[in-house]
């Protein structure tokens, strides 16, 4: 998803995330044209002794994806006992890279040019799932906007997923192999389990099911669609994977049972506490969302089939967070044959022949029936930004988000400007300090306290 922005001097974008849960990638284009970007990042509330970069990963998704992360959010200057506050002074010809559900503010001094676009990447899955609901649920107040084709991109990630794993169409040698879920560890598993949960509440999290009318009958489809099935079937653990518990040391008997249902379930729970907890805030989320119509879109998906059951026990109980509770328990051993045909997968089948939605006719086909016929044949680009330099003037700063808790950045090529000083980066983070102060921050009043947060933060050498 590619776009072209322009902004005006002293344009200013305060805290937010970016829209449905997607990474982002900027570059300025014109030689006059510049922007101060500063990010958050969440500090470590539970000390972790391990140095594991798996189980910081997982630390930080548990706390991320806890609904009282964004309520009480502060889009002015974030609380510095639980937000690291960053930035970095980009000019013509630099490109940031910026990973999924990671707040961050917008200065612009002058008028700017800039390209740049929005990815999904299945190294951050989870992010993207965790981002997505976050936007969903509280919208104008933490996202600037909505992207509609997003979900026909979860869509068609979904089916690719589905060529790859399923139908190993892939041989490890393609480029798309590379983009395939790797399944060489217990985190790639919750990645799975969570994208397939993202699908079959892709109608729950779509803005466009709350903006018709909430008493239409309940429509009977006749197949599922190839996203859907490709979700619901998208891999089978007991086929190609041992998961162990690090209790036992003994591998999970049924992980559709002992591990995804109570998965699914606690989600389901969770969203519809955090709509609740939000309107309370009197947050507004999706346009016509409320607790009731959340409820009903929830209750739909699982209506008259053996999820129905925990579902409504797990609603019971009021989850607060959306992720996986126990990333650490488990282990995964791949194996080298199947040992059961991958057909067999997480078999939601009691859906089949008929899928209860609450929406009307053409919304469906917009959603489930846009891709017949070529895009099925899933001719997949990579979706994951390069970090190759193409010339000699072109830098590049990535940025991996949540992915751990100190901002870690790669950067190549060289900047042929005056300014490059500016965009100095020392080995664990921005640099603020005299250089990167230059610029006319009374361009904008609203600024100031972000750049005292910073320098209190990150005090010049």
């Amino acid at each position: 998803m590619s776009w072209y922005l322009i902004g005006l001097s002293g344009a200013l974008h305060l805290g937010h995330i970016d829209s449905d849960g997607q990474g982002t990638v900027i570059e300025v284009r014109n030689r006059e044209g510049a922007k101060f970007w500063m990010k958050a990042t969440r500090k470590a509330q539970v000390k972790n002794n391990s140095e594991d970069p798996e189980a910081d990963r997982a630390a930080a998704l548990l706390e991320l994806a806890n609904i009282n992360m964004f309520i009480q959010f502060s889009l002015q200057v974030p609380d510095l006992d639980y937000w690291i506050l960053e930035g970095i002074f980009l000019t013509n010809k630099t490109r940031l890279v910026m990973g999924p559900d990671c707040p961050h503010w917008v200065y612009t001094p002058f008028h700017t040019i800039c390209s740049g676009g929005h990815y999904i990447a299945s190294a951050t899955i989870q992010d993207t799932v965790i981002g997505l609901i976050h936007a969903f649920m509280l919208d104008n107040f933490i996202s600037n906007t909505n992207h509609p084709p997003t979900r026909i991109l979860l869509c068609r990630l979904a089916s690719f997923y589905f060529e790859g794993l399923v139908k190993q169409r892939y041989n490890k040698h393609e480029i798309a192999h590379a983009h395939l879920l790797d399944l060489e560890n217990f985190s790639s598993v919750i990645d799975l389990m969570s994208f397939c949960n993202l699908i079959i509440f892709i109608n729950v999290l779509d803005f466009k099911t709350y903006m018709y009318n909430k008493y239409i009958e309940v429509n009977n489809i006749k197949e599922l669609s190839q996203e859907r099935l490709a979700a619901i079937e998208a891999f089978d653990f007991n086929a190609s994977v041992d998961i162990i518990d690090k209790q036992t040391k003994q591998p999970v008997k049924d992980p559709r049972t002992s591990l995804w249902v109570p998965y699914i379930a606690q989600q389901a729970s969770a969203l519809l506490l955090y709509r609740n907890k939000a309107d309370k805030a009197k947050l507004q989320g999706a346009p016509g969302s409320t607790a009731a119509t959340l409820n009903r879109q929830i209750l739909l998906c699982f209506q008259g089939t053996f999820l129905e059951d925990p579902v409504n026990a797990a609603i019971e109980s009021e989850h607060e967070v959306f992720t996986f509770l126990e990333p650490h328990r488990y282990d995964v051993i791949r194996l080298t044959s199947l040992k059961a045909p991958l057909r067999s997968i997480f078999s939601f089948c009691s859906w089949t022949p008929k899928l209860r939605l609450g929406f009307v006719s053409n919304v469906i086909k917009y959603h489930f029936f846009y891709f017949a016929g070529g895009m099925l044949e899933m001719l997949v680009e990579p979706t994951i930004p390069t970090l190759k330099v193409q010339d000699e003037t072109l830098q590049e700063v990535w940025m991996t988000g949540n992915l751990s808790y100190n901002s870690v950045f790669h950067l190549a090529g060289s900047l042929a400007d005056e300014q490059a000083e500016m965009n100095y980066v020392r080995s664990l983070g921005w640099a603020i300090n005299e250089q990167a102060l230059r610029f006319p921050v009374q361009y904008h009043p609203a600024l100031q306290p972000l750049m005292m947060a910073m320098a209190q933060e990150n005090p010049s050498d």
